[in-house]
C-alpha cells in the first residue's frame, strides 16, 4: 500500500511539473526564511540566560521628567549609591559596581624585566569592578583564583587576553603597565564570554585600584559608564527593594521637581529595553523580536496559501483520477490519506532544499548582521524541534482542505465533467486565501517604506553641528601637557583648519549628567557636561545666540550653555542667562554664553540640556577640521605629529559623521532583513498567484477563443482574466492599511524624533500592490488574449 501511495505521489509531481515547481519551490523559501528568523529570534532571547541565577539579576537604572514633563531614561548610577544599597537595603544577597572604560587604554609587557616592552591596545572590554562581580555572574576562573582581588592593583584577564599578552602557562603573578603609569599584577584568567551576551568586559581591574577617586564623587555626578548590578535573595520581591530605591531620591534630592525614580531593572531585558540600553548598544527592541516572528509566521502561511490555492485549482485536472478510485472501491478515509501523504511528501523535500538554502543564506548573513547562527543538530534540540513541527503544521494546514476537496468528490457527478461548475466553494476559499495574500503585500510594504523613511530621516536630520570632513581621534588618558603638545603639533600642520581638545563630540553614545543649582535657588537641574576647549564651537560649527565661548585656560572658570537648558532652568531668554551663576562641584561660575541646540545623544532621544565647560584633563578626543577634498597629505602628517607623542599608541581614526551613522547601524540591519524577507513573502506570493493565473486562463482558453471569435480585444480580455484578482487586491488593502497604520506608529513610538505617517505612504504602498498584481497577472493574462481562438477552439 505504501509503495503504491509514493508511486502515485510522484507521478502526480511529474504530471504537474509547473505546479509542483511553484510548490516545491514556494515552501522551501518560505521554510528558508522561517527557519533563519527561529534561529535570530532564539539567539537574540538567548543573550545572558546562561548566567546560573539570570531570574534574580537586576541592574538600577533611573527615569526622570524632562521640561516637557516626558520621561527619560538612563543607566548611568551616582557611586555613592553602592555603599548605600548595601547598607540600607535589605533582600540584596550580593551587590557589584561596575565601571567600564571606553577611552584607549594602552598595556605595556615587559617579559623579562628589561625595559624592552611589547604594547597593546585596547580600545573597549576595560572595566573597574568588584569582587562580588563574580559572584552575581556566572563566570569560571580557569587559572588562578579572587583571592586577593578585593586588594588595589590587581588585574584578572580574559581567556582571549591572556593568550594575547602572554606566550607562556605561567600567567599568575605576572605584572602588566596601565597607560604607562599603573602596574596592575594578573591574579585570575577567567572564561570569555559567548557571542549572546551584553558584557564587553575583557579586562577586569580592581575597583579598590580607584576606590579614591570615585569617594570625591557625589549623588549628583552621573555617568553612563557606572552602573550597579544585584543578585537579589530568593524570597525578595522586586517592589520591596524599589521602594528603598525610591527612599534614596527623597534623602538625597529633596529639591527636585523632575520626579527623578530609581528603579530595578531585570538582566533578561538588558537586550532589548532601548529606553535604557546596554553597553555594546546593541538593543533589540520586543517589538523586532515580535516582527520576525510576525515575518516568519507569514511567509510560511503565504507559501501555505499558494499550496492550497494551486492543489484545489487542479482538483479539476484530477478529479477523473478520483473518480476512477472510488469506482473501484476506495474510500474516503484512504484517499484523504493518500493527499495528505503527497503533501507530506512536497514539504518533506521542501524542508531538505531548505537547509541547504538556510546555510547558504547564513554565509552572508552571518558577517552583515556580525553574528554567529548555524544549524546546531542535536544539542539543544530547538532545531530539530522546529522542523518537526514545520512538518506536521504545514502539512496539516496545506494539505486537509484540498485533500478533503478531492476525497468529496463523487463519481457520477466527475464522470459527466460537472465537478468544475460543482465546486463553488474551493473557488470561494481560493478567493479568500487571494485577498489573505493581498492583506499580507500592503502590510509589508507599508512596513518597508516606513522602517527606510525612518532610517533616511535619522540619517539626515540636522544635528545642530557640522561634522563635514571633521575627524576624531580618541586620545590616551596622559598628562595635559601631552595632550597640548598634540593639540599645538596638529594646528600647525598645512591645510588643518582647527583642532579642538574634549571628552567627546558632540554626539556621543555616553554623557556625563550632574545637578547644578542656578543663583541661591536650592532646586537642583540636570544637564550634560561636556569638557571642551576654546575651539570647540567653531570646529563644530555650534552657533552662538548670546555672550561669548570658553576661553583657553584649563581651569572652571565659566560656563556655556545650549538653549534646552534655558527651558529647563525656566529662564526665558539668553540674554537673560548671562551672568547668572551656577553652582557646580562646590564652585560659583557665570554664565557667559549661550549656544543653539545640538543633540548630545541619538534621535532616539529628546533634545538634552548641556553645559560645556573647560577642563583639558578629561579630554578624551581630539576633533580636526580638515580642508579641501584631498584628505591623504593632512591625514599622513596628522599621523607622524601623533607618532611623535604617543609613539607607543596606534594612530586610528574616524570621521565624525560616519562615527553618527555607525550609531544606527543596529536598526539599519534590522531594516534591511525586514525588508529582505518581506520582499521574499512578496515573491513567495507572486509566485502563486503566477500559478493560479496559468491554471485560470487554460480553464478559460475555450472562453477566451469564442470572445476572440466574436470580437473581443486584447484589453477586453486581459480585463476578463484581471477582474478575478483586482478586486481581492482592493480588498486586501483596504484591510492591511488600517493595521499597517496602527502597527508602524507603535514601532515609531520607539524614536523621539521620527517621521509623520503621512497618506503618501499609503498611496505608495496601493500603487505599488497594484502595480504587483497586474505584472504578475499580466504576462500569462497577454498570452491568453493574443493566442490564436483558432487553436483554441478546433478541437470542438
Amino acid at each position: 500500500m505504501l509503495r503504491n501511495y509514493l508511486k502515485t505521489t510522484i507521478r502526480s509531481l511529474f504530471r504537474n511539473p509547473s505546479n509542483t515547481f511553484i510548490n516545491i519551490f514556494g515552501l522551501s523559501l518560505g521554510i528558508t526564511c522561517s527557519l533563519i528568523l527561529f534561529l535570530l529570534a532564539t539567539f537574540l532571547l538567548s543573550f545572558d540566560r546562561y548566567h546560573e541565577n539570570f531570574e534574580r539579576i537586576y541592574r538600577i537604572v533611573h527615569s526622570a521628567n524632562d521640561q516637557q514633563g516626558s520621561r527619560v531614561f538612563g543607566n548611568g548610577v551616582p557611586s555613592p549609591m553602592t555603599d548605600a544599597v548595601r547598607e540600607e537595603v535589605p533582600g540584596i544577597e550580593t551587590i557589584a559596581f561596575v565601571s567600564n572604560k571606553y577611552s584607549n587604554t594602552l598595556v605595556a609587557i615587559d617579559d623579562n624585566n628589561s625595559g624592552d616592552r611589547r604594547y597593546f591596545e585596547e580600545r573597549e572590554g576595560v572595566a573597574y569592578i568588584e569582587t562580588a562581580f563574580f559572584d552575581v555572574f556566572s563566570r569560571a576562573i580557569v587559572k588562578g583564583s579572587l583571592a586577593g582581588f578585593g586588594q588595589p592593583g590587581k588585574v584578572i584577564l580574559s581567556e582571549k587576553l591572556a593568550d594575547k599578552y602572554f606566550d607562556s602557562t605561567n600567567i599568575i603573578g605576572r605584572e602588566i603597565l596601565l597607560n604607562k603609569e599603573q602596574t596592575l599584577e594578573v591574579v585570575g584568567v577567567m572564561e570569555d564570554y559567548p557571542r549572546n551576551s551584553d558584557f564587553p568586559f575583557e579586562l577586569f581591574i580592581s575597583y579598590s585600584t580607584i576606590k579614591k577617586e570615585y569617594e570625591q564623587n557625589g549623588w549628583g555626578s552621573v555617568s553612563s559608564d557606572d552602573q550597579i548590578y544585584l543578585l537579589l535573595g530568593k524570597s525578595t520581591k522586586v517592589e520591596n527593594v524599589n521602594e528603598r530605591l525610591a527612599a534614596f531620591k527623597e534623602k538625597q534630592f529633596p529639591n527636585d521637581d523632575q520626579d527623578l525614580s530609581y528603579f530595578l531593572q531585570p538582566l533578561k531585558e538588558l537586550h532589548f529595553d532601548t529606553r535604557f540600553n546596554n553597553y555594546r548598544y546593541t538593543t533589540v527592541s520586543d517589538g523586532n523580536i515580535l516582527t520576525m516572528v510576525l515575518v516568519a509566521f507569514f511567509i510560511l502561511v503565504t507559501a501555505c496559501i499558494n499550496f492550497i490555492n494551486l492543489s484545489t485549482a487542479i482538483a479539476v485536472k484530477r478529479s477523473k483520477e478520483v473518480g476512477v478510485r472510488k469506482v473501484l472501491g476506495s474510500t474516503r478515509k484512504q484517499l484523504v490519506r493518500q493527499f495528505m501523504g503527497e503533501t507530506f511528501f512536497i514539504v518533506f523535500l521542501s524542508i531538505m532544499f531548505s537547509l541547504g538554502l538556510a546555510e547558504l543564506l547564513l554565509i552572508y548573513i552571518n558577517p552583515f548582521l556580525e553574528i554567529d547562527l548555524s544549524i546546531n543538530w542535536f544539542t539543544d534540540g530547538k532545531v530539530e524541534l522546529f522542523l518537526l513541527s514545520t512538518l506536521v503544521l504545514v502539512t496539516f494546514i496545506a494539505g486537509l482542505y484540498p485533500s478533503f476537496v478531492m476525497a468529496r468528490m463523487k463519481p457520477a457527478v466527475v464522470m459527466k465533467n460537472q465537478f468544475a461548475n460543482a465546486r463553488t466553494s474551493a473557488v470561494s476559499l481560493r478567493k479568500v486565501l487571494v485577498v489573505f495574500q493581498f492583506v499580507i503585500t500592503p502590510f509589508f510594504i507599508i512596513g518597508t517604506l516606513v522602517l527606510v523613511g525612518q532610517m533616511k530621516f535619522l540619517k539626515e536630520s540636522d544635528l545642530g553641528f557640522k561634522m563635514d570632513a571633521v575627524i576624531a581621534i580618541d586620545v590616551p588618558e596622559s598628562e595635559s601637557q601631552q595632550k597640548k603638545t598634540l593639540k599645538n603639533g596638529i594646528e600647525r600642520i598645512s591645510g588643518i583648519q582647527q583642532v579642538s581638545l574634549a571628552s567627546r563630540t558632540p554626539l556621543s553614545s555616553s554623557i556625563s549628567v550632574t545637578d547644578i543649582q542656578l543663583d541661591n535657588d536650592p532646586q537642583d537641574y540636570y544637564c550634560d557636561i561636556k569638557w571642551v576647549d576654546e575651539n570647540y564651537l567653531s570646529v563644530y560649527g555650534i552657533e552662538l545666540t548670546a555672550g561669548e565661548g570658553l576661553n583657553a585656560v584649563d581651569t572652571l572658570t565659566r560656563v556655556v550653555v545650549n538653549e534646552e537648558f534655558l527651558k529647563v532652568a525656566r529662564i526665558n531668554s539668553p540674554e537673560e542667562a548671562l551672568g547668572r551663576m551656577v553652582h557646580i562641584w562646590n564652585r560659583d561660575v557665570p554664565i557667559t554664553g549661550v549656544v543653539k541646540n545640538f543633540y548630545s545623544r541619538n534621535l532616539r532621544m529628546k533634545m538634552e540640556p548641556v553645559m560645556l565647560v573647560n577642563g583639558m584633563g578629561n579630554a578624551r578626543t581630539l576633533s580636526v577640521k580638515l580642508s579641501g577634498k584631498d584628505f591623504n597629505n593632512q591625514l599622513n602628517a596628522v599621523k607622524r605629529t601623533w607618532q611623535q607623542v604617543y609613539p607607543e599608541y596606534t594612530f586610528e581614526y574616524e570621521f565624525v559623521d560616519e562615527a553618527v551613522a555607525s550609531m544606527y547601524e543596529s536598526e539599519e540591519r534590522m531594516a534591511t532583513i525586514f525588508t529582505f524577507f518581506s520582499s521574499v513573502a512578496i515573491f513567495i506570493g507572486c509566485l502563486g498567484l503566477f500559478g493560479l493565473v496559468s491554471y485560470t486562463t487554460n480553464q478559460k482558453v475555450k472562453e477566451i477563443g469564442i470572445r476572440k471569435a466574436l470580437g473581443a480585444s486584447v484589453s477586453n480580455i486581459l480585463s476578463l482574466v484581471s477582474k478575478d484578482f483586482m478586486m481581492p487586491v482592493v480588498i486586501g488593502f483596504v484591510i492591511a492599511a488600517p493595521l499597517g497604520w496602527y502597527l508602524m506608529s507603535q514601532w515609531l513610538q520607539n524614536y523621539q524624533n521620527r517621521i509623520d505617517l503621512d497618506a503618501g505612504v499609503f498611496v505608495v504602498a496601493l500603487v505599488a500592490t497594484i502595480t504587483i498584481a497586474l505584472v504578475t497577472t499580466g504576462y500569462k493574462s497577454l498570452q491568453a488574449a493574443r493566442a490564436n481562438p483558432v487553436d483554441s477552439l478546433k478541437d470542438d
